[in-house]
C-alpha cells in the first residue's frame, strides 16, 4: 500500500495501513513510533509495560501488559504511539483489567493522531494490569 495517513473510504476499508506494524515496549517517556510507552507518574515507580507471548498490538487493535509498581496513583499510566499517523483523530476505547479480577475505569486520553494516553481513574494494582484497546478511525 501507499505511505500516508491512515483514512477509511465511504464502505469502511482502511487506506493505506501498512503492516500492520506491531508495537513495541518501551520505557518511561518515550514517544517514539510504534511504541508503547509506561507512565510511571500513573503506574508507580518502577512499573513496566510488556507484550504478552502470542499478542501483537498495532494501530488498530492491542493488548499489552501495565505491571504497577511502587506506589501507583490514578492518572496516566501508558502512552501509545501509533506506528503509522491517521489522517484524522480517531474514536479510542480501552480496558483495564487487574489480577483481582477487577476493571479499573479506564479512558483514552490526549488522543491524537499519533496515539493516545491510557488514563486510570483510580490506582492500578502494583503487579500486572491488562490494557486491551480498540482504534476507530
Amino acid at each position: 500500500m501507499a505511505a500516508g495517513p491512515v483514512t477509511q473510504d465511504a464502505y469502511g476499508h482502511l487506506q493505506n495501513l501498512a503492516g500492520p506494524a506491531t508495537l513495541t515496549a518501551a520505557a518511561n517517556g518515550v514517544t517514539t513510533a510504534g511504541t508503547i510507552a509506561v507512565a510511571t507518574a500513573g503506574a508507580g515507580t518502577g512499573a513496566t509495560v510488556t507484550v504478552p507471548a502470542g499478542s501483537a498490538p498495532n494501530d488498530l487493535r492491542g493488548v499489552f501488559t501495565v505491571t504497577g509498581a511502587g506506589t501507583p496513583a490514578a492518572g496516566i499510566i501508558a502512552h501509545v504511539s501509533f506506528a503509522q499517523p491517521y489522517a484524522n483523530i480517531p474514536a479510542v476505547q480501552v480496558n483495564v483489567a487487574n489480577a483481582t479480577p477487577a476493571n479499573v475505569a479506564a479512558s483514552a486520553v490526549n488522543v491524537t493522531v499519533n496515539g493516545f494516553d491510557v488514563y486510570a481513574g483510580a490506582a492500578v494494582s502494583v503487579g500486572a494490569n491488562t490494557v486491551s484497546y480498540v482504534v476507530i478511525p
